[in-house]
Parts: structure tokens; sequence; C-alpha cells
């Protein structure tokens, strides 16, 4: 089942005026830089997930808070979806943007604040390469320990967005670990601000290698053994007909199995698109209504990012068509396209 978003099952999208849309943004926000021609958008067509692109509708590159403030509010005023983008190094497809929504580039927001070496703090903007806050506090000693191996591009506020990880994970954990406050930016443009300066109080390959051979793809394992992250590397040359449908069947089925003996379908790269149908044999229907209220709370007319890591039960019916087990079908009380 393909993982680009599909408003058949993902939910139907709002249709956008571009050249409206445009206009209004020019409008009222004259300083901010917008793409809108064709070969401007290219570039910005996927993340890391490169085998899945969509070209986005606009493309805006602000430069301070009130930008970004301005764009959510006129695009929340029109119900025009936003897709949040950082430096675009994500493997989850989180960055993958909509053909009829607004791709917001935070590249820009590149400065480092305020390191603080005594309470082994720093303050950064979200396009802050991982490995800049690192190369920053080096002459105080120190360095920033979650360290993804794309950390001399990837952003900070895509880590944050991903819970990135890294083979310092190991003793210091995941992003989430050493994250104490974030200030964001709601889906209407409104400021919170989450946590404190304050800390807080105070974890097959038989299975795997049966897979592979019945796939006919060959399989590298790698793990961070003490958090108990595997990855898989599948390896398929996209150049033969079949192959990266049959590699995306095997990852799946590989995720399936991580949940079938206890585990999760990600320990440190996020679920974007790509992942998401596994969403629906991780969480029952009661869980991932539970999420999307949560998200509704945030933003209730569903324009933020839409149709990444929640999937949506009419998804879960399709996707959990196409998977039986012990003759019971997941989401028995949804109808079936």
């Amino acid at each position: 089942m393909n993982i680009l978003y599909d408003e058949r099952v993902d939910g139907a999208l709002p249709d956008v005026d571009k050249s409206a849309l445009l206009q209004a943004l020019q409008e009222r926000l004259p300083d901010l830089d917008i793409l809108h021609r064709e070969e401007e958008l290219k570039p910005y067509e996927c993340d890391g997930l490169s085998a899945y692109r969509t070209t986005p509708m606009l493309v805006a590159l602000p430069r301070n808070i009130e930008q970004v403030q301005g764009l959510l509010r006129l695009c929340h005023e029109r119900q025009v979806p936003v897709v949040a983008r950082g430096a675009g190094t994500g493997l989850s497809g989180g960055a993958l943007p909509l053909e009829k929504g607004v791709l917001l580039v935070m590249a820009r927001f590149n400065n480092i604040l305020h390191i603080d070496p005594a309470a082994r703090t720093a303050r950064v903007q979200p396009g802050v390469r991982n490995l800049a806050i690192s190369q920053a506090a080096a002459p105080f000693g120190l360095y920033y320990a979650p360290d993804p191996s794309s950390q001399i591009a990837c952003s900070i506020g895509g880590n944050v967005a991903e819970n990135a990880g890294g083979v310092h994970c190991l003793k210091y954990g995941l992003t989430v670990h050493n994250l104490l406050k974030v200030d964001i930016l709601t889906v209407d443009g409104e400021h919170l601000t989450l946590g404190s300066q304050a800390l807080d109080s105070s974890g097959v390959l038989h299975a795997i290698a049966a897979l592979s051979a019945e796939y006919d793809l060959r399989v590298a394992n790698v793990f961070h053994a003490g958090d108990g992250n595997m990855h898989p590397l599948i390896l398929f040359d996209a150049n033969q007909p079949g192959e990266l449908d049959r590699a995306e069947a095997l990852g799946g089925k590989i995720l399936e199995l991580c949940v079938k003996v206890g585990g999760s379908i990600t320990g440190e790269h996020g679920v974007g698109r790509e992942k998401i149908n596994q969403m629906c044999a991780q969480f029952n229907s009661d869980e991932l209504t539970v999420f999307h209220a949560v998200k509704a709370a945030f933003d209730p007319s569903g324009l933020l990012n839409p149709g990444k890591n929640i999937p949506t039960l009419h998804r879960c019916a399709e996707f959990g068509a196409m998977h039986v087990h012990l003759g019971q079908m997941p989401f028995p009380e949804l109808e079936r396209y």
C-alpha cells in the first residue's frame, strides 16, 4: 500500500486557490520569501526518504518569528495545510510536502542564542545544525550528545520532531532525554512554551533472515545494543522493476514482526509517512482515536502537517484488509474499499 498521501483513505484536503493564496501572503507579509515556480519547488519535493516525492504548492522561507506567525494565521484562516521542514535529512517522510499545502522551511532560523557552560545548556533556534551545537560547546569541553548519522547537516528542530538518536544514545539517551524547554507556535500562530529550564523529577534475527529469503532481498542488520534499536538495511536496486516495491513490503513485514515480539515500529527515526501503515499494527482503533483527539486539541481543522504520524482509521481498515490474522481483520467495524 503506497505511503504517499491519499485523500481517499487519509482524509480529504481543502481545495486551495494557489494564485489567491500567493497574493494574500505577499500582501500581508511582503518581506516573506515565497517560492512558487515549478523549478523553485522541485528541490523541496522530498526529504531523506527520496523514493517518494510530492511537489508542494508553495514554499515559504521565513527569517523571523513574526513571519512564521503571520503565515500560520493566514493559512489557518483559509484552511490551508502546512508542513514544516528543517534540513530535509529525515528518513521517515515527516517533511514530505503536500500538493495542496504550504511547505514552511525553518532553515534560516540558524542562530545559537546562548550557551551556559556551568548549567551545561544551550538555547538555539530550530534551524541550527546538530553538529554546530557541539562545535560551539567544544571550547568549554562539552558536546551535544544525541548524534544522528546526519548530524553534519540535520537541524535541531527536525531532531526534536523525530526524537533523533545516535551512537551516544546508549549512555545519554535520545533527543527527548536532552531537552529542557521548547518554544512552539500552534497551527493558528499562538505561542506556547513546553517544559522549563529545570530538570524533570526523578530496550528475531532468524525471522528476519526468513523474510529476507522470502522476498529475495538481502538484509544487513545494524544495532544500538544498549537501547535496543535495530536498523535492518534492505539492499535493493531501484533500477530493477519491482525491487523497490518488494523492499517496501519486506520493510513493513519486519516492522510487524517487531510489534509481534513485543517491540515498536520505531525507536528513534519517528513516523512520518514511512511506517504509517504499520502504526495500524502497533495500535488499536481506540488508541489511534485518542492520538487523533490529542492532535485535534491543538489542530482542530487538521491543517498542520496532515496525514503524518497517525493513520486514519480508514487507512488502517484498508491496510487491515490486506492483513488477515487468525481469520480476524483489524477494525472490523470500518467499511472496506
